[in-house]
């Protein structure tokens, strides 16, 4: 599994974000993807052959200019797990049907 963190220029707000989100979550091989408005970060999990160029052409694709900040490989899954998005509790359901 990999975290890949992208940074967007400029304002991003509710909209924005939903619209982000959603083009991401979209892509094969996403597990779960969110975002911080505030920070204009997006944080996705993948699996492995999803690279980090295909998603920030996605986010570019519809619009908004999006930089890797970061593509890492987790090899602690359990660890991740409990720190991912804490203010959006619904990922660990999610990634606990596909990440064993």
């Amino acid at each position: 599994m990999k975290k890949i963190t992208l940074s967007i220029d400029g304002h991003i707000d509710d909209h924005n974000a939903k619209e982000i989100v959603s083009s991401i979550n979209n892509l094969s091989g996403v597990v779960a993807a969110d975002i911080v408005a505030s920070e204009s970060k997006v944080y996705a999990y993948t699996g492995d052959q999803l690279d980090s160029y295909t998603l920030s052409n996605s986010v570019r694709e519809i619009g908004y200019n999006a930089h890797v900040l970061k593509d890492e490989y987790i090899t602690d899954v359990e660890h991740y797990k409990k720190d991912m998005f804490p203010h959006a509790a619904p990922v660990t359901s999610i990634l606990s049907h596909h990440v064993k």
